[in-house]
């Protein structure tokens, strides 16, 4: 059946509404909206009768062109012509004969009347529907694009009907562009604009950037908010590094985004302009976070109208193998290598692409783990790590992702000169101490024998910490290994060199980091007595940033069932939460009334997250 047929047919079955409740109002088809699509209508018949000399001929030739020109119900018509009998008077009979027969009210016939008829629209306006998908299925793209403009073009003035109006939107779901004057309209009527297909709204955004960053804004939102409960997220003790980069990426709100962009470049380039510049906004890294995923997910999706224009493709593509790894192995770093190093001039801005894709906790943190384990194999197989090009990208990585707000911020799109002593000097004082630890071991080992305490650490490295980012980020992670070899002692040490240091170690996502190793080896400092002296001495030394009091808390409670109700009082007493938001109130109010009602506390066994990479590095008791 022809396509533009069933159309006309489901408005002919719609005007044959001629009562109608106010709640389907919405639904009737108006003459304004007939003329709309070349039909005539009441315009048309005024003018032929003021203008004809013979007005019952005129009458005629109007119901000949305009009566349902269905075979069996002409001669009907023709039969009740001759017996005086008019359309009004037909009509109102045949209501009055199913009033009869039911035993029902006029009102209620009119009802299911409209009922039946409304039926009948749904049933063929979904046939259209279907005939429409079958139209940009199997037709090539010229006769596709033709046949549905032209379809557009029918619908469209009808668009406000309820009943109509999924017709006009299934089709510009197929059209690649749809007229300028139908998406001004959409734009202009917000119960249009809601009601568009994202196909739509893609080809309206492409030319109304503020309209998309009016969708786009509160999913942001969202999804930063989102982020934020997951790094103080109490009541597990799941790691938010643990998060592979498949489960970031089926978060519905990266869904939505990807959704929103589809195959538009255009769009594509306005996300990452939005989330570069919230980023310099916020210094908030999860947008570069989300940058990352957004790629990778139209990567996922193949979506290679994009992927191959975005020029940090290949490097987030390789980097983000290596973040499901949590490690850099030598082939991906050479590679990684080649893109940096691939970067010709005139293209220096792509630096500060990838420097985003760096700055990445993620990607960060894949790194710093990487370089752990880089160490802890020199230290194995007695080699310098001047000897291993691997730690001078590795370094490099880091640099340019600690670097990447600064770099956009200034619009210097140039790499900083590493200090060499990261690689002569910083490294192997960790790699030292890494030795020491081992011999403490194996000294452990041998019967009646003292095994000395750490000492502090080297002046050299102390000094590297104050004067280099890279290395006080670089010695969080360092301080995770030592407290998984139980060096409390030492693990006290390198905290506070990074206390010294400055904010390096105190971002939300560090202070994440330290909490949840803090927590996981609970035991161990406790043992050592050592938990209120790291707590004042690392925590209260800048307890008056914003959102440390948060993280201070969540180790509270974490650690609530592994210590004594008496030091989680004295613990409590050092902090105040006055001013603070609602969950960290509950939080201090639950604690305390914890600890107060509980004169003893039976250890309860909890399981860690015992997913953490450095967990699959061999600690110094393990050697041989």
């Amino acid at each position: 059946m022809n396509m533009f047929f069933i159309f006309i047919l489901i408005m002919i079955v719609l005007i044959t509404i001629t009562v109608c409740d106010e709640v389907n109002n919405q639904y009737l088809v108006r003459m304004s909206e007939l003329e709309a699509i070349g039909i005539a209508g009441s315009n048309y018949l005024r003018e032929t009768l003021t203008n004809c000399s013979d007005p019952l001929k005129a009458i005629e030739e109007f119901q000949e062109q305009n009566s349902i020109l269905l075979p069996s119900l002409k001669p009907s018509l023709h039969f009740l012509d001759l017996h005086l009998i008019n359309r009004v008077d037909f009509n109102t009979t045949g209501i009055y004969c199913i009033k009869h027969i039911a035993g029902i009210t006029s009102v209620k016939v009119v009802i299911y009347h409209n009922q039946f008829v409304f039926k009948v629209v749904d049933v063929l306006r979904d046939a259209l529907i279907k005939q429409i998908t079958v139209i940009n299925e199997t037709e090539d793209d010229t006769q596709k694009t033709k046949k549905l403009s032209e379809m557009l073009d029918k619908s469209f003035p009808v668009i406000k009907n309820k009943k109509l109006q999924p017709i006009a939107m299934h089709i510009m779901k197929f059209l690649p562009k749809i007229k300028p004057k139908y998406l001004t309209q959409l734009e202009k009527e917000k119960e249009l604009y809601k009601a568009a297909p994202t196909e739509a709204k893609r080809q309206i955004w492409q030319g109304n950037q503020g309209l998309f960053g009016d969708e786009v804004s509160p999913i942001l939102n969202v999804y930063i908010k989102n982020k934020q409960s997951l790094l103080f997220e109490h009541r597990t003790r799941k790691s938010f590094f643990n998060l592979s980069p498949k489960v970031r990426r089926s978060d519905e709100l990266v869904k939505r985004l990807v959704d929103m962009i589809g195959h538009n470049i255009d769009l594509y380039d306005m996300t990452l302009q939005f989330l570069r510049t919230l980023y310099l906004r916020t210094r908030n890294v999860q947008y570069c976070t989300l940058r990352s995923d957004i790629l990778m997910a139209l990567h996922e999706h193949e979506v290679n109208d994009i992927c191959s224009l975005d020029p940090s493709h290949k490097f987030t593509w390789c980097l983000d193998a290596c973040v499901r790894e949590h490690y850099v192995d030598s082939k991906r770093a050479k590679e990684l290598q080649g893109f940096l190093d691939g970067i010709k001039k005139g293209q220096e801005e792509v630096l500060s692409d990838l420097a985003m894709v760096l700055a990445d906790p993620y990607a960060l943190h894949t790194c710093c783990l990487t370089l752990i384990k880089l160490l802890h194999n020199s230290v194995t197989s007695e080699a310098l790590p001047r000897d291993n090009g691997d730690y001078v990208l590795i370094l490099r990585m880091i640099q340019l992702g600690l670097n990447a707000w600064n770099m956009m911020d200034k619009c210097s799109y140039k790499e900083a000169k590493m200090q060499p002593a990261l690689v002569t000097q910083f490294l192997p004082d960790i790699e030292t101490l890494m030795v020491e630890e081992q011999i403490r071991s194996h000294t452990q080992k041998l019967p009646d024998t003292q095994v000395e305490a750490a000492e502090g650490l080297p002046s050299s490295l102390l000094t590297m910490v104050s004067e280099s980012e890279i290395a006080a980020y670089i010695m969080v992670y360092y301080a995770s290994h030592v407290i998984n070899s139980k060096e409390v002692l030492l693990y006290a040490n390198v905290l506070e060199a990074l206390k010294c240091e400055g904010d390096v170690a105190y971002s939300d996502t560090l202070l994440h980091y330290i909490v949840n190793d803090m927590a996981q080896h609970i035991e161990s400092i406790m043992a050592a007595n050592n938990l209120i002296y790291i707590v004042d001495m690392f925590f209260m030394t800048k307890i008056s940033r914003e959102s440390m009091t948060h993280h201070l808390l969540r180790l509270f409670w974490l650690i609530q069932k592994k210590i004594p109700s008496v030091v989680m009082i004295e613990l409590l007493s050092r902090i105040s939460v006055e001013g603070q938001d609602e969950l960290v109130c509950y939080m201090y109010k639950t604690l305390q009334e914890s600890a107060e009602n509980s004169e003893s506390e039976t250890p309860m066994a909890v399981d860690f997250d015992k997913e953490s990479p450095l967990s699959a590095v061999p600690m110094p008791s393990n050697a041989d």
